[in-house]
């Protein structure tokens, strides 16, 4: 749980290490290679998590200086970010800008991913903020019948969990 909110905080290398540190890696076969995968897929699912947390607050954002902060090849981000992008992930594209970074030489183009608004129309809006209450009310539903129920809350306890029916 503390290495998801990590994540989603953008802190990938906590999150990294709390992940890494469970005890039952060394039960795995070949433990190193383990850990460097899983490593190396919560860089990616950082980088994810990051662009869509806030794409909402950048208009622009340099592929270089997200390759920095996940310590991934500029390739990778490029590759990661235009598969988001072709499957509807993210609502941006990719592009050259003028660098406005100090010690770049002048003239000097970067990478970088472009975000668009989408804004939404009114009946749109309307309709998230219905989906948004009735979530609500199926949560609170729940938690009110676990609590009638005396069940634990969660998946695998409770009346229901093996599928019974009273």
């Amino acid at each position: 749980m503390q290495a998801s909110k990590a994540l989603q905080d953008g802190q990938w290398e906590k999150a990294r290490d709390l992940i890494l540190s469970i005890k039952i890696w060394s039960l795995m076969p070949e433990e190193k290679s383990v850990k460097e995968m899983l490593g190396r897929r919560i860089q990616e699912e950082g980088l994810r998590t990051y662009l869509f947390t806030n794409s909402a607050y950048y208009t622009t954002l340099s592929i270089p200086l997200l390759a920095a902060t996940f310590s991934l090849p500029q390739k990778a981000v490029t590759s990661i970010i235009s598969r988001m992008i072709w499957s509807d992930e993210l609502s941006a594209s990719l592009d050259y800008a003028p660098s406005t970074i100090d010690g770049a030489a002048s003239g000097e183009k970067l990478p970088v991913v472009i975000f668009h608004r989408v804004e939404l129309t009114r009946l749109q809006q309307l309709a998230q903020t219905l989906a948004d209450k009735v979530n609500t009310l199926v949560e609170g539903n729940e938690k009110a019948l676990d609590a009638k129920l005396g069940g634990s809350g969660g998946a695998g306890g409770g009346a229901w969990a093996d599928g019974e029916k009273r």
